[in-house]
């Protein structure tokens, strides 16, 4: 018989087969602290071959300064529909805190196949279908975070993140746990090559607790064997930047998705950028992709009011943009014209792998340089 934990919260305890598995053991303790966040960069690439848009390939810069983004439109969110309870839709792996934020808001809109999207695969984590089942019986969950530490080494970054978890069952019961979460990404400038690999849940260790426990005493038990060598605490940063010196990996919604491959693209993280691009024939090989941006150095990105269309259980997103691209001889360039984002509504995705919300195509044309581009904007996507 499954504990009701289990039940009621799925991987949050299955992660680590019984509870506690040498897998849950982690290099954090290393005594080389790891950078920020804002220290991990990742790439986005150029507009893909084969549009009828004039690729900015050698062109588009990375940013040196934070980019004023306009406010657009606000889209509806993927997770605001009134029957999934009006939560908003968060899909967002720039930090730890926030992936763990990610991984319950997939649980809370019973969106279980992106909510596994977020574990590493490995021999602790179970078949999809049994992941699923854990949550039969979850109405809700809830989960607050303790002090984050983390940890680097060859190239990987690890985050011990201690957690308490309140999960209500459709019953109507609530249950409470105490855990702690290994949290590991390949650092993206060294992710040569795609597929890229996001920040993700390596292994967990978790236990039922006492509503009248010390949650703080639990955690940092849990903790202790896995925790980092230094404090992390995350950015504050302009919402809007797109700056080298932040890592941004979020689709949570269209404008997040182009801001995070410009901040790959100045952080020259190809890899990563390329990612942000549904596989099509309209997109390049990755090599010619990420040779598109060798003389560029940095991108300034403006976007218009967003438009959106749903249908059929899929979900399209036009964003009027301006980029501002610097290239390594320091010429300037601009460039107008729409990208096109779309997702299957994750609610409806049936089975791994999940396919998160991703550009399909774009339509870009140079510019001069002292154009209006709030009226070219207006008129770029029909």
């Amino acid at each position: 018989m499954r504990v009701p934990w289990i039940q009621a919260f799925g991987l949050l305890l299955l992660a680590c087969a019984a509870l506690l598995v040498p897998a849950c053991q982690s290099p954090l303790a290393s005594n080389t602290a790891a950078p920020t966040a804002g220290a991990l960069a990742t790439g986005s690439g150029p507009t893909p071959a084969g549009t009828s848009a004039a690729a900015p390939t050698a062109t588009l810069p990375s940013l040196a300064t934070a980019a004023p983004t306009t406010a657009p439109t606000a889209a509806p969110t993927l997770g605001g529909t009134p029957a999934l309870g009006g939560i908003a839709y968060q899909d967002d792996r720039s930090g730890p805190d926030v992936l763990m934020q990610s991984y319950v808001n997939a649980i809370n809109l019973k969106q279980y196949v992106r909510a596994y999207s977020y574990w590493e695969p490995s021999n602790t984590l179970p078949p999809y279908a049994q992941f699923e089942q854990g949550f039969a019986g979850t109405g809700s969950a809830q989960m607050a975070l303790g002090p984050i530490t983390t940890g680097a080494g060859a190239g990987q970054v690890y985050y011990s993140v201690p957690a308490v978890l309140t999960a209500t069952q459709t019953s109507g019961a609530t249950q409470m746990s105490a855990g702690c979460y290994v949290l590991h990404l390949a650092r993206p400038e060294i992710q040569a090559a795609p597929p890229f690999q996001g920040l993700r849940v390596q292994s967990a260790k978790v236990q039922a607790a006492q509503p009248n426990a010390n949650a703080s005493a639990l955690m940092t038990q849990l903790c202790a064997d896995s925790a980092g060598a230094a404090a992390w605490t995350p950015q504050s940063v302009d919402p809007a930047s797109i700056d080298p010196s932040r890592y941004l990996d979020d689709r949570s919604d269209a404008l997040q998705v182009l801001r995070s491959l410009f901040n790959a693209v100045n952080s020259k993280q190809y890899a990563r950028a390329y990612s942000y691009w549904e596989p099509s024939n309209l997109v390049p090989p990755f090599p010619q992709f990420e040779q598109g941006y060798a003389n560029t150095a940095s991108v300034q990105l403006t976007t218009g009011a967003i438009k959106s269309d749903a249908g059929a259980g899929q979900v399209y997103y036009a964003v009027p943009v301006t980029l501002k691209a610097t290239t390594t001889s320091n010429t300037t360039q601009t460039f107008v014209g729409c990208y096109t984002l779309h997702i299957g509504r994750p609610e409806i995705q049936g089975a791994p792998p999940f396919q998160p919300l991703a550009i399909r195509s774009a339509q870009v044309q140079a510019a001069p340089n002292d154009a209006d581009t709030t009226q070219l904007m207006n008129q770029s996507c029909p």
